[in-house]
């Protein structure tokens, strides 16, 4: 969905919405097409995070397995990603962002 200015937004809503459908819980609207997350606040989160002009808060993956959270912690001047377990491959150069198709396949329930 857009905006008047033609900007894309985030919707969230717990209940009727005049005029609209009902969208329970969490619902994301991109430019294509509203991803449904159902229940899925990780996935919601995950989505909401995407942002081009940074890559605090948002999940990485090398393709094949291995996924981390990128942290910018400001005040110990300690940055980069965080992994959830021992990665497979530690060569950071092999991590990309996750799209949102990679994050709906990472938290399919």
């Amino acid at each position: 969905m857009k905006s008047t200015d033609g900007s894309n937004y985030l919707m969230t809503t717990f209940g009727c919405v005049v005029g609209m459908e009902i969208i329970c819980p969490f619902q994301v609207c991109t430019h294509t097409s509203p991803i449904d997350c159902g229940t899925n606040e990780s996935l919601f989160l995950a989505i909401a995070a995407l942002r081009d002009d940074t890559d605090k808060s948002q999940w990485f993956t090398n393709g094949k397995g291995d996924w981390g959270i990128y942290r910018d912690d400001d005040r110990k001047g300690l940055s980069g990603i965080d992994f959830y377990h021992l990665p497979n491959d530690t060569d950071l150069d092999n991590y990309h962002k996750a799209n949102v198709n990679e994050l709906i396949e990472h938290f399919k329930v």
